[in-house]
């Protein structure tokens, strides 16, 4: 480690950031001969992280400290084996009460603290992205808690530009169906490091010229995919496609039925708009066969109209398709 550390880190975490693994763990077990309260305390601390209770598990279990754990390790250290043991895959899809009653917040401590830490030995390394990784999955997919979206988004980048796997930890964000990870992502558009910014022209499908300064096509880029989620929110689908299936996914795209006759996707799903008037029937139904240039030219230009004058474009929506685009044409035309 580098010896970094602030004033709030716990004094096994302190120990560790300043000496390493080894003598920390040294320390530890001289405390513990002394006196196995006094070492469960320093567990206990409530400045500790997760990586540092996870660098002790093996040791808390070979002395039989388990007793004298507090709620939050206690839970930690339960959800952890069943991570590893892969208990967890036959029950993704349940509340995960049998890991405790407290099991969301202290989810979120093993995120928090642990998320972006890389001075764990090579031997525990996987087994340690692994339980980062499900512990994300079950707080966005299970407790449906997008306030960690941050913190996961922050673990993704970090360990992309450490040659990490990102395959879950991009399907966990994405799966959130939230927009606002949109926004998380191309904030690091405008990032100085050039990894950064080039995945997330990846996750957002932004196509690079490559023959100019990255950094001034990426702001560029960046000013003009926050007017794109400004003018498309109400209508974004997350398609929950993902890196292990897909060379090149595409994430979320907007639904250009909902955008046309102006439906909202309050989901951020592929669910079909629940149509109850006529008129919106028969625009769907004009509107299907035509080509996907002109769906989107439709699409968008029945959105601009709609925030500028409901009443003009409810008179034109139901206007024959042929007219519309006609009228749609004539528009940008006259903007040449």
């Amino acid at each position: 480690m580098n010896g970094n550390h602030s004033d709030n880190d716990s004094p096994l975490d302190r120990e560790w950031h300043d000496n390493g693994i080894r003598q920390c763990k040294n320390v530890f077990y001289e405390t513990y001969k002394k006196n196995p309260q006094n070492a469960a305390a320093l567990l206990n601390d409530r400045n500790l992280t997760f990586p540092c209770l996870f660098i002790f598990m093996p040791q808390i279990k070979s002395l039989r400290l388990q007793s004298l754990l507090n709620l939050r390790n206690t839970t930690a250290a339960k959800i952890v084996n069943r991570i590893l043991r892969g208990e967890e895959a036959s029950d993704r899809n349940n509340n995960f009460t049998f890991w405790g009653n407290n099991a969301q917040s202290v989810l979120k401590w093993m995120i928090e603290t642990g998320g972006l830490e890389d001075g764990l030995e090579d031997n525990d390394h996987d087994d340690y992205e692994e339980v980062l990784d499900i512990s994300a999955s079950v707080l966005i997919n299970v407790y449906k808690d997008a306030s960690i979206l941050p913190a996961v988004t922050d673990m993704l980048f970090q360990r992309y530009k450490k040659g990490g796997n990102i395959h879950t930890l991009v399907w966990s964000v994405f799966s959130a169906h939230e927009p606002a990870v949109l926004h998380l992502i191309a904030e690091r558009l405008r990032s100085p490091d050039r990894q950064e910014a080039q995945l997330a022209c990846n996750l957002l499908n932004i196509k690079i010229e490559g023959n100019r300064d990255l950094s001034a096509e990426c702001q560029e880029k960046y000013e003009a995919f926050l007017q794109w989620i400004k003018e498309n929110h109400l209508f974004l689908s997350f398609t929950d496609e993902n890196l292990q299936f897909a060379s090149n996914p595409v994430f979320c795209k907007v639904d250009l039925e909902r955008k046309y006759i102006h439906k909202a996707n309050s989901s951020h799903t592929g669910q079909v708009a629940a149509i109850s008037e006529s008129i919106e029937k028969k625009c769907l139904h004009d509107f299907a066969p035509l080509s996907r240039e002109e769906k989107t030219t439709l699409a968008d230009y029945s959105c601009k109209m709609y925030n500028q004058d409901v009443s003009r474009w409810g008179e034109w929506i139901q206007r024959p398709v042929d007219e519309q685009l006609k009228t749609c044409r004539a528009g940008l035309e006259g903007k040449k």
